[in-house]
């Protein structure tokens, strides 16, 4: 409203823009990420956190996603603490996470298991997606790798604005 009154379809529009400016956004701090990773120069923020926080936080914001498949998400909540960048953590949970969703068949369930082990917290992804082929683990956490999935019927709307370099950001965070 601040430049007038739009009618729907400039509503429309200015919704459309912004979601692809925040596409935008989020590849240029993919490749930032990946760059300052390779160079050595990623700041982290490391505090004591809960570690449900961290699954709490990457849920609620991938909620809306997988309420569009009609998902259901669960966790196995954990009370313990951990000496954890948040930000970083709920970076790399939402990663793998978004691939669960992105692959899982409509109406499926999604589990996270989180466990705790000494100064290590370990968060397990079980859902009901493909999977990916043996000969293919060495390769999906390579930089701007992307699989040749022929499952159709669990792709989800369209795969544009994906950067590919969420599992690259994610095995190298951790």
């Amino acid at each position: 409203g601040d430049f007038g009154v739009l009618n729907d379809l400039g509503r429309k529009q200015v919704l459309q823009l912004r979601e692809s400016l925040k596409q935008i956004l989020r590849l240029i701090n993919q490749l930032l990420d990946a760059e300052n990773l390779e160079s050595g120069t990623l700041k982290v923020d490391l505090k004591v956190v809960p570690v449900s926080a961290i699954t709490e936080s990457s849920i609620s914001l991938l909620q809306p996603l997988a309420q569009k498949k009609e998902l259901k998400v669960s966790v196995s909540d954990s009370e313990e603490l951990v000496f954890a960048d948040f930000d970083r953590s709920v970076q790399v949970l939402n990663n793998v996470l978004s691939n669960a969703i992105k692959w899982s068949p409509h109406s499926a369930q999604i589990r996270i298991n989180v466990s705790v082990d000494g100064d290590y917290a370990k968060f397990e992804i079980i859902d009901e997606g493909p999977g990916i082929a043996i000969k293919d683990w060495a390769t999906i956490f390579e930089r701007f790798k992307s699989l040749d999935v022929h499952d159709n019927s669990s792709k989800s709307e369209g795969t544009q604005g994906h950067s590919r370099l969420g599992l690259y950001i994610s095995k190298n965070l951790v």
